[in-house]
Order: C-alpha cells, then structure tokens, then sequence
C-alpha cells in the first residue's frame, strides 16, 4: 500500500499544455527552415561564382580555338589576351 502511493510516473510530475509545447516545437521548426534557406541561397549564389570562375576561361579559350579553326583569331582576342601575347612574343625574340 505505501509503495503504491510513493510509485509516481513521470506524466504527473510534468503537466504541460500542449499548445505550449508544440507553440515552442512550431518556434524552433521555423527557425530551422529559415536558417536552412538561407544556407541553401549561400550555397547557390557560391556555386554560381565558382561556376562562372571555372566555365569563363574554358569560354574564352573555346572562342580562340574557334577564331584559329576559322583563322579569324583576331576577331575573337580581347585586348588583355593581345597585349599577353605580345609580351610573350617579345620574350621569345629578345
């Protein structure tokens, strides 16, 4: 008999409304969506700058080969390309 009224579960000693808890559970989910959001925004704009870092040489590269295969390579050589070219051309010949 005395055991029986000292055995308590846990249910009874904690008492909560369950609006309040799932009010806190709701709060924290929103949260997390939002961060996570945010880090997949981060993440996209990263990828973008490291694909347009990796895919603009290729481009210009791509252009150069095409000039040469058409041998209009002047059409097709910015200025900071021609003015490395030269050096490179004054190089080998100095």
């Amino acid at each position: 008999m005395i055991r029986e009224k000292m055995s308590c579960d846990a249910a009874s000693f904690f008492k909560a409304d369950k609006s309040d808890v799932m009010k806190t559970v709701n709060t924290i989910s929103a949260i997390c969506a939002v961060i996570g959001l945010a880090l997949l925004l981060a993440a996209l704009a990263i990828g973008m700058v490291v694909t347009q870092m990796i895919t603009r040489p290729i481009a210009a590269l791509t252009a150069v080969i095409n000039g040469i295969s058409e041998l209009t390579v002047a059409g097709h050589i910015n200025a900071k390309t021609q003015l490395t070219a030269d050096a490179r051309q004054k190089r080998l010949w100095n």
